[in-house]
């Protein structure tokens, strides 16, 4: 990752960026059986994120690479989610520095672990974030989805 990136926690004014980013991380994968919603999130939901949750960014300049989210939910704890990279930017480690991050914030917020969720059959992302720490907790469906998701969980102790 070069030294001219920057992580930071996203405001209000950012909230148009992440949705541009959003939808063309997530709509690469249309074609694919994974339909993100976050592929067609609208600005009004992005506001409300970066408003409610702790969202963090991936800059170079002024050029918006990578963007995740921190929120809680009773059911999981503290839950990463949304972690996307610029299409253009893959390989260049940016993913895993947002997942760093991440994991230093949900530490720094007293958190002893952190969960987050994909597609169970995704060809790459269970064994990325399985190498990452993540160990596998059970799977979840929400209907209306069409995929069953796999729960990871991430011990930051």
């Amino acid at each position: 990752m070069s030294d001219l990136v920057q992580l930071r926690l996203a405001s209000a004014a950012d909230a148009c960026s992440v949705q541009t980013l959003l939808h063309r991380a997530f709509g690469c994968h249309a074609l694919d059986a994974f339909v993100f919603s976050a592929a067609t999130v609208e600005l009004a939901v992005v506001q409300q994120w970066i408003a409610r949750n702790e969202v963090y960014l991936c800059l170079r300049g002024n050029a918006l690479l990578g963007v995740c989210r921190l929120s809680h939910y009773p059911q999981y704890g503290l839950v990463l989610s949304r972690l996307a990279v610029d299409p253009n930017c893959k390989g260049q480690k940016l993913g895993s520095a947002l997942l760093d991050l991440a994991e230093s914030e949900a530490r720094a917020l007293g958190h002893t672990h952190l969960t987050l969720k994909t597609p169970s059959q995704h060809p790459f992302l269970v064994d990325y974030y399985l190498a990452a720490g993540y160990r596998r907790q059970g799977e979840h469906f929400t209907p209306g989805d069409r995929y069953v998701e796999a729960v990871l969980v991430k011990s930051l102790v």
